[in-house]
């Protein structure tokens, strides 16, 4: 039996999904997650043998572990888009945390926490919103280095 193959692209704010090289749907990325939610719960349901669902376009009639892979996967590209989407908004919080001097921030993405802890040194509203925390202070969480003898 031949098996398929799925490329999930981004264009935008939308997830294209082919077949075999050929575009079966596009989705926005929050209607990507709510199908990927979707296709798990209904992998998920023992009183079916077989998932249904409708992308518009397209009526898919999948195996269970089909509806699950291809439920995780418009789940983690829907997420990937969402992320790139919001980066100035998740930069702007992350570089609240990052102010604070929390150990984390609210986004995985190299270019995101950049911009984070540039928002948080430089963003003169920022410096103000916190005056407990001198201009001259360093801002973010204290690296350790470790010397080798």
């Amino acid at each position: 039996m031949a098996t398929a193959k799925l490329d999930f692209k981004k264009q935008g704010e939308h997830v294209l999904v082919a077949l075999d090289g050929e575009l079966m749907f596009d989705l926005h990325w929050q209607a990507a997650v709510e199908k990927g939610e979707q296709l798990l719960a209904d992998a998920r349901n023992p009183a079916l043998e077989r998932v249904v669902t409708n992308t518009g376009r397209v009526l898919m009639d999948l195996e269970k572990s089909a509806a699950r892979d291809l439920g995780t996967a418009l789940i983690a590209a829907g997420r990937l888009i969402e992320e790139i989407t919001k980066a100035e908004a998740v930069a702007l919080d992350s570089a609240i945390l990052v102010r604070a001097g929390c150990p984390f921030t609210l986004a995985m993405h190299p270019k995101i926490v950049e911009m984070a802890n540039l928002e948080a040194s430089h963003n003169r509203a920022l410096r103000r919103a916190m005056p407990s925390i001198q201009s001259q202070s360093a801002v973010g969480v204290p690296g350790l280095i470790q010397e080798t003898a």
